[in-house]
């Protein structure tokens, strides 16, 4: 029942269709403002609502209710009821074909058998058979409850006025014996239809799928035209003529009607559902995704353009009030302390539920335009387990933030490393004056380093400290001549080395 206007008849304990189609019809058309033929006092200013699709129908309406199976429930799923989802209570196979979701028609109804359901329910109403017949004074009182037609209404007495599509005893009678003994057919067109006519009774009875099928296109129109009024008669025949063939093409496309002249509503997202093209933008982009960013993807063709001028107006509308928005934000920093980094100023950014607020509020009623579906299944937090995001739940903001803090970091351990290599640096220059000194001091010192590749000034590894340690074994050999051991040469560098 859900986007319908259907309603519960407290008379009746039924759910009651009536005057749910009218929002079918052209915008203009004038039955939508009927008040008087219809329930009383109500015109009908709603559209037609959104066509599902198969992955719609199957990834967000039905996997996410997670029914019982066949076999789980006793077959025929009255004898384990599950609480909470009414009259269903098992999973039907047909959603385990593959191809279940490209069928137009998705169902396994049978046209033929609600036709015969159709002739039953005219039959006994129109013959007034007991406790089959539809008029009954439940249903009356619900006329008179919901619908201005004084005629049908039960007065203070509790007596109902007779219907005028009723047969009298007597045209019961003449209908029974004119299909007993008149009513001929080629063979094989129809079943004996004489021998279900029992007059007796005053009742049909024993009539097939097909002989139902019949009986409604063939002779009810002449039963209809010969025993009841006028317009009673008529109503049998708006279906078979030229005129009721190209009413019913035209009634098929009001569906899809144009919504007050911006075209017909339709999307890009193909077979995916709305939620299927949420999960896949997440997992492609790491991050959260909004519903404007959604609405972009499914409502715009590859060269740019929107699928129809409502979509034009609603993306156009989320552009501006998202920049209006940005522009308050950037007001508010100049204003306030702004957040800053050693090399730049980030202004705040919006939130995704910012963002998605923005877009809900384009429509007054919070159901936005194109992607009602995905709303609706976002809040209720049903996702489909294998299309699970992986993405985190943190918002933009708070990664944003995050990756300032680590930038902020880097460069303070860049600086750390760049003041390391400048004292490095600044040792391997002392330690090379040193030796060029003691080169000049001591020829032999010379001969010896020439000698030893591993020792040359540009392969020396730069030591922790300043102080020069020589093995035991060469420092007789390369001790300044004129110096006994143990002493220290004097030099210009000896205050710079012993500093660092």
């Amino acid at each position: 029942m859900e986007d319908t206007n259907a309603f519960w008849l407290p008379g009746g304990w039924k759910i009651c269709w009536f005057d749910c189609h009218r929002r079918f019809l052209p915008v203009n058309h004038s039955l939508r403002k009927d008040k008087t033929h219809f329930l009383k006092g109500k015109g009908v200013k709603d559209y037609p609502p959104q066509s599902l699709t198969g992955e719609h129908v199957l990834y967000e309406r039905i996997r996410s209710v997670e029914p019982l199976m066949t076999s789980d429930c006793g077959g025929n799923g009255h004898e384990k009821k599950v609480d909470g989802y009414g009259q269903w209570h098992k999973e039907s196979i047909l959603w385990q074909l593959p191809y279940w979701v490209d069928l137009t028609l998705r169902h396994n109804l049978d046209v033929m058998h609600i036709e015969k359901n159709v002739l039953d329910n005219i039959i006994y109403t129109v013959m007034n058979m007991k406790d089959r017949s539809k008029d009954t004074v439940r249903s009356r009182i619900n006329v008179s409850r919901f619908c201005d037609q004084p005629e049908l209404h039960v007065d203070d007495q509790g007596k109902a006025p007779f219907p005028i599509w009723r047969l009298s005893a007597k045209a019961k009678k003449n209908l029974l014996e004119w299909v007993k003994s008149e009513v001929k057919f080629p063979d094989g067109y129809v079943a004996d239809l004489a021998s279900c006519a029992n007059i007796k009774a005053g009742k049909f009875s024993g009539m097939k799928s097909h002989d139902n099928h019949v009986f409604m296109e063939r002779l009810l129109p002449f039963v209809f035209a010969e025993l009841l009024p006028r317009n009673v008669a008529e109503m049998q025949l708006f279906w078979k003529t030229a005129d009721a063939i190209e009413r019913s093409e035209n009634a098929s496309q009001c569906i899809n009607s144009d919504h007050g002249g911006l075209g017909v509503h339709k999307h890009l997202a193909g077979q995916k559902s709305f939620i299927q093209v949420y999960q896949e933008m997440e997992e492609d982009l790491g991050l959260l995704v909004s519903l404007g960013e959604v609405f972009m993807r499914t409502h715009t063709r590859a060269d740019g353009s929107f699928v129809d001028q409502k979509s034009e107006q609603v993306a156009e509308a989320y552009k501006k009030t998202v920049e209006e928005r940005f522009a308050e934000l950037e007001e508010d920093g100049q204003d306030t302390s702004e957040i800053s980094s050693e090399h730049s100023t980030h202004p705040r950014e919006l939130s995704i539920d910012e963002m998605n607020d923005i877009f809900l509020k384009l429509n007054d009623q919070g159901n936005p335009y194109g992607l009602e579906s995905l709303v609706e299944t976002l809040h209720k937090g049903k996702r489909k387990e294998s299309y699970t995001s992986s993405s985190s739940t943190v918002t933009i903001v708070e990664l944003q933030d995050q990756l300032r803090r680590n930038i902020s970091d880097q460069d303070a351990e860049n600086a750390r490393c760049d003041a390391e290599h400048l004292k490095s640096q600044a040792r391997i220059a002392s330690l090379e004056k040193l030796i060029l000194f003691m080169k000049d001091k001591d020829p032999d010192l010379a001969t010896f380093m020439s000698s030893s590749p591993l020792l040359e000034p540009e392969l020396i590894i730069p030591p922790i400290t300043t102080t020069v340690i020589l093995p035991d074994t060469t420092a007789a050999a390369i001790q300044p001549a004129g110096l006994t051991p143990g002493t220290t040469p004097t030099s210009p560098l000896s205050n710079t080395a012993s500093n660092h």
